[in-house]
Parts: structure tokens; sequence; C-alpha cells
């Protein structure tokens, strides 16, 4: 005799407490001690720009409708820290291994197979990002030094972001795909 299906409310309560326990848990569980401190600083500086955004955007908006006045300079700063916060979130979600992949078809090949293409895909993500970094030094170069209308600070301050962004997701790809290599009894 076959144990009774639970109740479909049942079985979404627990769905969803599994799914709250999930994203509960600490992303950085059972690494080494210095990947956990990267990563907390990266997480750290991502809580302070995101923070400083939210914060400008919503005194700015508040000044608009309670005094009928807004702060000159809020778009610039704004505009110029969402570079630096993608960037850090990218650099975070390499290292967290949460990049968006297809694993559907990539789990079907053989463990050697996989952790070729790990290695391959890390690899070319490396070179990708190298030469965003690599252009963006470009354009540091032509367009750095002008000046934002408001603040007057020059615009590289902004626009490094993509430099030393792209400098640090080589680094973070490149370690996945040495890591990928490395470890041929675990799957990548």
């Amino acid at each position: 005799m076959t144990a009774p299906s639970p109740e479909p409310e049942d079985l979404a309560a627990r769905v969803a407490a599994a799914g709250r326990r999930q994203e509960l848990l600490d992303p950085d569980l059972g690494l080494p001690r210095v990947d956990v401190i990267v990563n907390r600083v990266a997480e750290a500086l991502g809580v302070v720009l995101l923070a400083a955004v939210v914060l400008i955007v919503f005194v700015n908006a508040a000044m608009r409708y309670l005094v009928d006045t807004s702060i000159i300079w809020a778009e610039e700063v704004v505009l110029g820290l969402i570079p630096w916060l993608a960037m850090v979130g990218l650099f975070l979600a390499i290292r967290r291994r949460t990049m968006i992949r297809i694993d559907y078809f990539f789990n079907r090949f053989p463990a050697p197979l996989r952790r070729a293409l790990a290695v391959l895909g890390q690899s070319w993500s490396a070179v990708v990002f190298a030469y965003l970094a690599w252009v963006s030094i470009g354009y540091l170069n032509l367009f750095g030094g002008d000046r934002t209308p408001y603040l007057g600070v020059p615009k590289g301050i902004f626009a490094a972001a993509l430099v030393v962004g792209g400098v640090a997701a080589v680094a973070a790809f490149a370690l996945e795909a040495w890591r990928a290599g490395e470890r041929p009894g675990k799957s990548p």
C-alpha cells in the first residue's frame, strides 16, 4: 500500500519553507577563510553603494514633493554609482557561482567533458572581460578627464568601474577556471 499523497496546501507550504531556508543559508558556507573575507568585503561594498543610491533617490524625491526643489547633483551621482554597483554585483556573482548558465545539458555530459567545458567557459569569460577592461581603458583615455556638469568631478571616476570591474571579473573567472580544472573528483 502506498502512502497518501500530501495535500496541495501542505506541499505548497513545505516548498515555500524549503525555499526560505535555502535563501537564508550563508552563501559562503564551507569556503576557505580568504574567500569568505573577499566575498564579505565585496558584499559590504555593494550594500554601501546600494544604500547610497537608494538614499539619494529617496531624499531627492521627497524634496521634490515636500519642498518643491531637488538636489541638482543627485541624478549625476546615482548614474555614476550604478556601474560600480553592477560590477561589484558581477564580481560577487562570479565568486559565488550564481552567474546564469544552463545546467540541463551540461549535467548530462560525462564528468571529464564537464570539467573541460567549465574550464573553457570560465577562461573564455575571463578573455571577454579582459577585452572589456582594455576597451574601457581607451574610453577613459578619451573621455575620463571630462567633467560632470554639476559636481565638476572627472567622469573617469565613474567610468573606471568598467576597468576595475573588468579586471576583478577576469581574476574571478580565472580563479574559477583554475578551480574547475583542479578538482577531478568533483563536478564543476
